[in-house]
């Protein structure tokens, strides 16, 4: 990265021949870029759609092989809440386009959707392809071009009252490192977040912003595994077993679903829902590692009551483990965990309290590059109300690369859409303050 955000242009770029200028250069392919392109396009803008992979939405395909979740469906404050400490700075974004305006906008590309009983919207067709396929002939229908294979790797901003309009330079390098010179009267920022890497969300981007480095919050997992505080032996014993409709809760919150012992870790709903409060945990200072302890029940369908009354019923006679396994249908996997973060739950009082309340401590995240999302990015204090950065006349973003996360769901999806679509409402309204020449 050669430039910082805010320095004046380089030699480098001056010494290359420019393109024509751009009126929107779009830079990232997901879904907040390809939304934010189709918003401007259809407004009549020219639009230049720049990513460093070769096709477009490569991460939102491998969302949707296993039916996509575009957004959920629930009260409107519930819906903002999810969001956690960043509520706040979505709900405009949240409230410009809706839950209801995806299903619309998805339906208009032939894609209807239905409601499942966990609430998670899902399109009818089960993939992102046919999806994705019509989308592509829509914004080519509307004039996007699309070049792939080209990384933004500097960006300057230009005196005002350029005769020719042009606000932003923008260096790109093709796959060969091949520079490419590019002018713009604005542009749109919807680089991703930082996992998936394979997928095009490396979080390069951030090199961008080289001097500045108070404008990015630190990029940190989210959705993701955790590591149990077991031993090795563990995993190769449970790798592949899965606690199906357990209850996690921590710091307050609770989330019920599977969770799948991998060789990484463990991974599933609950520990996605809670990826916030179980990495403020690990984050606590002190001499020792931090460990993050959340409380897991078994069976969360059974009252205390019913587990106590149940243990009650068994021969005393009977051992632990046989006890268990007749009076509760307890796994091996269930069992071993009880062993393991309960050992001294001898009585059937205890061992009900352990059922419905066991202990369970983690070490670490898995690495971010295995998680579904980030949380970090682009601060928010650096965007003004309509997602430009104050630092940068002309320069807008959205989606993942800003400091926000949510849980699976249809969240992120939602917030990608969302802050795209806000974004393109700021950029619009900044093309018709700024005409060719003039200075806003």
């Amino acid at each position: 990265m050669n430039t910082s955000m805010n320095n004046p242009p380089s030699p480098a770029f001056s010494a290359l021949p420019p393109e024509a200028v751009h009126t929107a250069i779009v830079v990232g392919a997901g879904p907040a870029g390809l939304f934010a392109a189709e918003q401007l396009s259809a407004a009549r803008h020219d639009v230049l759609l720049c990513d460093h992979m070769a096709v477009p939405a490569r991460k939102l395909l491998m969302a949707g092989k296993s039916g996509l979740n575009i957004t959920h469906d629930e009260p409107e404050g519930v819906f903002l809440s999810r969001y956690g400490s960043s509520a706040p700075f979505m709900a405009a974004a949240l409230k410009s386009f809706t839950p209801a305006d995806l299903r619309s906008w998805a339906a208009g590309l032939g894609e209807e959707s239905f409601s499942g009983t966990s609430g998670r919207v899902l399109i009818q067709s089960a993939k992102a392809t046919p999806l994705l396929r019509a989308w592509r002939s829509r914004l080519e229908g509307q004039g996007v071009r699309f070049e792939g294979r080209r990384r933004l790797v500097a960006l300057s901003p230009l005196p005002p009252n350029r005769p020719d309009g042009a606000r932003l330079e923008l260096l790109f390098e093709g796959p060969g490192g091949e520079p490419h010179l590019m002018l713009a009267r604005t542009a749109i920022l919807a680089m991703g977040g930082g996992s998936w890497a394979r997928l095009g969300s490396d979080g390069r981007w951030t090199g961008l912003f080289k001097g500045h480095a108070n404008a990015i919050a630190p990029f940190q997992p989210a959705n993701c595994g955790f590591v149990p505080d077991w031993q090795p032996e563990d995993t190769a014993r449970h790798e592949g077993d899965t606690l199906r409709g357990v209850e996690l809760r921590s710091a307050g919150e609770q989330a019920r679903g599977d969770i799948i012992i991998t060789k990484a870790g463990w991974e599933g709903r609950p520990l996605y829902a809670l990826t916030p409060q179980l990495r403020a945990q690990l984050s606590q200072p002190g001499p020792a590692p931090a460990k993050a302890v959340a409380h897991l029940d078994l069976r969360p369908n059974l009252t205390d009551k019913a587990v106590l009354e149940r243990l009650q019923a068994q021969r005393p006679r009977e051992s632990r483990s046989n006890r268990l396994r007749k009076a509760l249908k307890l796994t091996s996997l269930e069992r071993s965990l009880l062993a393991l973060f309960a050992p001294d739950a001898r009585t059937d009082t205890a061992l009900a309290h352990a059922i419905k309340n066991l202990p369970v401590r983690f070490t670490a995240t898995e690495p971010l590059d295995r998680a579904i999302s980030t949380a970090g990015g682009l601060k928010w204090d650096q965007l003004d109300r309509n997602l430009m950065l104050r630092a940068t006349p002309g320069l807008f973003a959205c989606g993942e690369m800003l400091d926000w996360e949510a849980p699976t769901g249809g969240y992120l999806l939602q917030g990608c859409f969302s802050t795209a679509h806000h974004c393109a409402e700021g950029v619009k309204h900044w093309l018709q303050q700024t005409p060719p020449g003039e200075t806003p």
